[in-house]
């Protein structure tokens, strides 16, 4: 049963080499999809967000020696008030956070 979106869809023309299309129906068949379905999904995609400019190395450096600083702060002070517990347990949920987005990414 076709929907009323799909009973409008007309053909269309894409210029290809016989190389690239080949490629483009690799990827639809890995993805189980129709060539034009697939196309047409990868042109809708929202477009990649482009990274933000590099800061300079220096300012890197720095930004990391003032996290592990005020990392180390306030495990020292978790460790003064008798809550190392709490300090590793926030730590561990940090790492499956960092984790986690990695395997997104």
């Amino acid at each position: 049963m076709t929907t009323p979106d799909e009973a409008k869809r007309r053909a269309r023309t894409v210029m290809a080499t016989d190389s690239e299309w080949a490629r483009i129906r690799e990827r639809a068949a890995a993805d189980d999809l129709p060539t034009s379905r697939y196309v047409v999904q990868q042109l809708l995609r929202p477009a990649a967000v482009p990274a933000p400019p590099s800061l300079p190395i220096d300012v890197q450096w720095r930004m990391v020696r003032q996290l592990l600083m005020l990392s180390r702060v306030e495990k020292h002070r978790f460790e003064q008030s008798g809550q190392l517990e709490a300090w590793e347990t926030l730590e561990e949920a940090c790492a499956a956070f960092v984790e986690s987005e990695a395997r997104l990414g």
